[in-house]
């Protein structure tokens, strides 16, 4: 299983984009530690392995552009979570995700 899996629901428990990109803001901030994030989502050891990406991923945007990147991010979800054509599978969203 993996998050993208449970966001696209492909997967149960699904998982809320809302709630995900909320956490992950709050993370930037330092508000609640990656470990909270994996006891609160009940992250596998494979999805922990994905919420380390996204968490890579933000950090290498610059530093002006981070607010940014998390929006970006919530759109892509959003998408893939209606299974829009392209964003439809969890390495249609991973490649979309790289790319910006």
């Amino acid at each position: 299983m993996s998050i993208l899996d449970k966001i696209i629901g492909t997967e149960k428990p699904r998982c809320a984009v809302h709630f995900l990109y909320s956490a992950l803001a709050e993370l930037a901030e330092g508000e609640i530690t990656r470990a909270q994030m994996i006891t609160y989502f009940e992250l596998s050891a494979a999805e922990e392995v994905e919420l380390d990406f996204l968490i890579a991923e933000y950090q290498s945007a610059a530093n002006n552009r981070k607010q940014e990147w998390l929006v970006t991010l919530h759109r892509i979800l959003m998408l893939a979570e209606g299974k829009a054509p392209g964003y439809s599978t969890p390495a249609d969203v991973q490649a979309r995700i790289q790319r910006f």
